[in-house]
């Protein structure tokens, strides 16, 4: 019985992934097919390199507002696929990035913003600006060098023939490698629809040949084709069959080739290498491709080789490429979802979708604890009836149940014996509503995927989570879904819009443009104390006994501007109500549950003012004023408060630049921390703040988000974290920002004793590495994204996310580290050995002892 009653414990790196990351690109613009294993794109204000493979990936990421300039929205592939080229109609400045791996290799500064690129010789591209210049750019240095054309250009086509270029535009300019012009040919048209090889095609359906630098006009029957090669057309007239034509030896165009497709819906020519195939997508959405390599140089049907794909999905584009034994392939996308064909023999090679790619537009994410699964339930229920039963029947029923796990285990390929189904915690629902698709989405922390999906219509407005059950509110319904499977439980019709939820323990409050009110599903049990602001006030309102709130005070500074208004949260925990000294005293904490923390603007003085209220009388507890020197970044600025800190940060632009931390500690007296113990209420109280220390630091990098750890019983340290604008999610423990850290003199002995990790102050805190929870994925990051933490069942863990419409993020953060963890290392084998063994022992022993005391007795006797 001891064996099988091992106390379970969890491997850390066996249960949870140290780290999911999925990048978002849910509307993919103009995608080009690097390669049979990645694509370039735009999605998300970015241009993106993707790997095309079981999971895609996003590989590479350029974020176009961080460009200097704006609207790039074009980019433009070299021959080789090695460079692309991003532009914008908007900027003179092009971009260029090395496509495997998103470096910048260089920026090119024109005269004007481009129009139009063409490549030029595999060796650079020809680019038209605003003002009408023809230029080069050289693919290896970025040099720019003009063309020296006799007229300005609105647009162009390009082709190389027998060692010159030709551009063609209202005159057909040849230029030699070295860009030199060396003749310039009238055109007998002006509107050019193709210009391949050395044919033209007007849109007037006029085709001439290039010979000698003279335009030969080629005469016969045949319109609304496209050009094939120098020699070839195709047209597709109907639905049923596709036309080739070539031209005859006295120059006239005739018909070729008739080739029957029947119920095709479009067909389009692609080139490869020196390949030339037609992809037809049939009615069924399968696909026929047909190489006309061969039927292109000898004019024989019969040399044309067709093979049709595996697959009916309808895809949007097509792509012919090769593996790298260069083997021919078909990739086949629609956005970053797609298939790979053999074109030997149509077989299915892969098919490929990105994960899941949903996202909040008000950018609302919540996190929640994932619901016991029914298994699981139904487990717990058995053994506590086990307890009821007569201690050999539970004995029995355990025995049963610990070999059915082993069973199993040995029966499966999993390398971890767990005698009970885990439900530590680790695992959490991050809940969101889609407003694209209309749907609440909740995705599981751990493997990045929806657990599920509920569509509801209306607009999102806000949700909140009571017993189990999620309340969403839309407009002027409420719905209630349930948290486990995403059933919508409830529809109920509000008498008038809402703007939010809340909740205060199991009350449920609804927010409007004027007053909270209590929903009368969900009554309050006491007094409950909110507030209201907006960037000119802010507001104290009271929910005693009726269901509508009242406003009990008002702050409001003249010339002032209101930037944040924040309360401490409700379900943070602290289990340490003061600091030991090393003289035995103690430093009591200033924990008053009820504190508003506001940053304003004075507009006068132009500085920032923070202000600590009393949340339920609005008096003023403290104030700090910046200097109206420095030049703040308003967009810059998070405040979070939690135990009994408040910690803000802002970006200074002037006199110098610098990203400020604020850490301010309140401490209260013995005297007021036993008035003030677990208070609701502070009307007939004292809750003037005893003493408060503050500290400025300095952090290398700017931050675009702050947030605190929290868990499950307030016993491990917390630590701040912090979403930086290069992408990095950083763990800075509270010891680090501690405002008691000594600035005007050398540390004693008693200094160290009186704080945890007291370390002399710097104003700088380094970065560390080992801190930052992403290592080495790289975070896009914005003020709108959401920190997102929850405390798990181990006292020493709590989840962390970061999600916003660039990427979604989860890993977990240990402040106290895993105290509660098994190390990989522990010798479980050794441990369930020695236990057998003492069992063994136990087993052989007792009848040894009982033989003895049994002799014993008759000797005495």
């Amino acid at each position: 019985l001891a064996l099988v009653s091992v106390a379970w414990a969890l491997s850390l790196e066996s249960t949870f992934l140290k780290e999911r990351l999925n990048y978002l690109y849910p509307h993919l613009d103009q995608v080009d097919v690097i390669d049979h294993n990645s694509l370039v794109g735009f999605a998300n204000d970015q241009l993106l390199n993707i790997r095309l493979s079981d999971t895609t990936a996003v590989q590479w990421a350029v974020l176009l507002h961080d460009l200097q300039g704006t609207g790039f929205e074009n980019y433009h592939l070299t021959n080789d696929k090695s460079l692309v080229y991003l532009y914008s109609h908007l900027s003179n400045v092009l971009y260029v990035f090395h496509t495997q791996t998103g470096v910048l290799r260089r920026s090119v500064k024109l005269e004007a913003s481009p129009v139009q690129l063409e490549n030029f010789f595999n060796r650079g591209v020809l680019v038209v600006d605003h003002s009408g210049a023809l230029q080069y750019i050289d693919n290896s240095n970025g040099d720019v060098v003009s063309v020296d054309i006799s007229s300005k250009l609105s647009s162009f086509h390009f082709q190389q023939i027998d060692g010159y270029g030709y551009v063609a535009a209202h005159k057909l300019f040849k230029l030699s490698p070295q860009l030199d012009v060396h003749s310039e040919i009238p055109l007998p048209f002006s509107d050019i629809k193709e210009f391949k090889d050395d044919l033209l095609l007007s849109t007037s359906n006029e085709l001439y040949r290039l010979q000698n630098d003279k335009l030969v006009k080629i005469d016969g029957s045949a319109t609304d084709v496209s050009i094939i090669n120098a020699n070839y057309f195709i047209k597709t007239p109907v639905s049923a069959y596709i036309e080739f034509y070539n031209i005859d030896d006295d120059g006239n165009v005739k018909l070729s080739y008739k080739l029957d497709t029947p119920s095709f819906l479009n067909a389009e020519l692609k080139q490869y290498s020196l390949g030339d195939f037609l992809v037809v997508n049939k009615m069924d959405y399968t696909k026929e491709v047909y190489d006309l390599t061969d039927f292109l140089l000898i004019n024989d049907p019969q040399s044309i080789k067709h093979v049709r794909t595996a697959s009916r999905t309808k895809f949007e584009s097509d792509y012919i490429t090769s593996d790298d034994s260069g083997n021919l392939l078909l990739v086949s996308l629609t956005a970053a979802t797609g298939s790979k064909f053999d074109l030997s023999n149509g077989a299915l090679l892969q098919s490929f979708a990105p994960p899941s790619q949903f996202v909040s537009g008000l950018s609302k994410y919540y996190m929640f604890d994932k619901p016991a699964s029914k298994v699981f339930q139904n487990k717990a229920h058995h053994i506590l009836e086990d307890k009821r039963s007569f201690v050999f029947v539970e004995i029995i029923k355990r025995y049963v149940r610990h070999l059915s796990e082993f069973g199993r285990y040995v029966t499966s390929s999993s390398k971890e014996l767990n005698f009970v189904e885990s439900n530590d915690g680790l695992d959490k629902l991050i809940v969101f509503f889609d407003d694209s698709k209309s749907e609440l989405v909740a995705i599981d922390s751990q493997s990045g995927i929806p657990a599920w999906i509920s569509p509801i219509p209306g607009q999102f407005t806000d949700l909140v989570e009571i017993d189990g059950n999620l309340l969403v509110l839309q407009e002027h319904q409420l719905f209630t879904v349930a948290l486990a499977d995403g059933n919508i439980l409830s529809i109920e019709e509000l008498k008038h819009d809402f703007t939010g939820l809340s909740k205060t323990n199991s009350t449920l409050i609804l927010k409007s443009n004027l007053q909270f009110e209590v929903h009368h599903s969900y009554p309050a049990t006491e007094d409950i104390y909110l507030i209201r602001s907006n960037h000119f006030k802010v507001n104290g309102e009271k929910i005693s006994g009726g269901s509508q709130s009242i406003k009990t005070w008002e702050f409001k500074r003249t010339h002032e501007l209101i930037l944040e208004a924040i309360t401490r949260p409700q379900d943070t925990k602290t289990s340490s109500i003061g600091i030991s000294l090393a003289d035995k005293s103690v430093l009591y904490k200033y924990l008053y549950p009820n504190l508003v923390s506001i940053i304003t603007r004075n507009q006068e003085l132009d500085n920032l003012k923070l202000y600590i209220l009393d949340g339920i009388t609005g008096n003023l507890l403290f104030t700090h004023e910046h200097d109206s020197n420095e030049v703040v970044d308003d967009s810059s600025i998070n405040i979070i408060m939690d135990d009994n800190w408040v910690i803000y940060s802002y970006f200074i632009k002037s006199p110098q630049v610098e990203q400020r931390i604020q850490v301010i500690d309140l401490f209260d007296t013995d005297k007021s921390i036993k008035q003030n113990d677990d208070i609701k209420s502070s009307f007939g109280f004292n809750t003037t703040v005893g003493s408060i220390s503050r500290k400025s630091f300095i952090y290398p990098e700017r931050i675009v988000k702050l947030g605190s750890t929290q868990s499950s019983h307030g016993i491990t340290l917390k630590s701040i974290l912090a979403v930086t604008e290069l992408g990095a999610l950083v763990e800075i423990p509270k010891n680090i920002l501690n405002s008691r850290r000594i600035d005007d003199r050398p540390l004693t002995a008693e200094d160290y004793q009186n704080d945890y990790g007291m370390i002399p102050y710097a104003p700088v805190i380094q970065r560390d590495d080992k801190a930052v929870l992403n290592h080495k994925h790289k975070l896009v990051a914005d003020k709108e994204g959401a920190i997102l933490v929850r405390p798990t069942d181990f006292e020493s863990t709590s989840v962390v996310c970061y999600y916003n419409k660039y990427n979604q993020f989860c890993s977990y953060v240990q402040p106290s580290l895993s105290f509660d963890f098994l190390s990989k290392g522990f010798a479980k084998v050794k441990l369930i050995g020695t236990i057998a063994v003492l069992l063994a022992i136990h087993l052989i022993s007792k009848p040894i002892v009982t033989r003895r005391k049994l002799s014993d007795h008759w000797v005495d006797k």
